[in-house]
């Protein structure tokens, strides 16, 4: 008896690490999120192109298109993540976070919600 009280107190342990990483990584991506909305409401750094230093090409990144790389990384790692992870009792954080994350992400790309919406 005493060793599956054990296995379930380390289980969550582990659950409450894992969620709790999860958060800290949704708020680091939810302070980009907030940087281009930032960036967005300045006419000059809308032009300005944001290259990354490992870029070989001539080619220059906009806002737009940072913006567009976020929203992917949202829906390829961010929204499937939080969905498996609140697999059981949701955190209210962590859904807080992930839904401010969105939110950003329509303000920044609204032509994009509609077809987002459905996906979810």
């Amino acid at each position: 008896m005493f060793q599956g009280n054990k296995r379930r107190s380390a289980s969550s342990s582990q659950t409450f690490r894992s969620k709790g990483f999860l958060l800290q990584a949704l708020i680091c991506f939810q302070a980009a999120c907030r940087l281009a909305e930032e960036c967005a409401s300045e006419p000059a750094l809308m032009k300005n192109p944001f290259t990354a230093p490992y870029k070989h090409s001539d080619a220059q990144d906009s806002l737009e298109s940072v913006c567009q790389c976020l929203l992917r990384c949202c829906d390829s790692v961010w929204i499937p993540t939080v969905l498996r992870t609140c697999d059981g009792p949701p955190s209210a954080q962590i859904l807080e976070s992930l839904y401010s994350i969105l939110c950003s992400q329509f303000v920044l790309l609204p032509s994009s919600m509609p077809q987002f919406a459905n996906k979810l």
